[in-house]
């Protein structure tokens, strides 16, 4: 599955977060993504709803259909 031209697939927390941030380094590209994720209601309730563990290593595709849906495509 597709958004715009971004792949939905299992990514790992690491590997989504650098997208969303190629210019950080790989520890703050994910904490930034975290914050991200931790200040919107909205998609931190879904994640929630999907089962998403707080210590994840790797987003599924839904979770990142959602992530993508509420923070814009990487």
């Amino acid at each position: 599955m597709y958004i715009d031209d971004f792949e939905v697939r299992s990514y790992t927390k690491s590997e989504l977060a650098r997208l969303y941030n190629p210019q950080l380094t790989t520890p703050a590209a994910r904490r930034l993504l975290r914050r991200w994720i931790e200040c919107n209601p909205q998609l931190k309730d879904e994640l929630r709803q999907l089962g998403t563990p707080k210590h994840t290593h790797v987003y599924s595709p839904r979770q990142v259909q959602a992530i993508a849906q509420h923070l814009g495509v990487p």
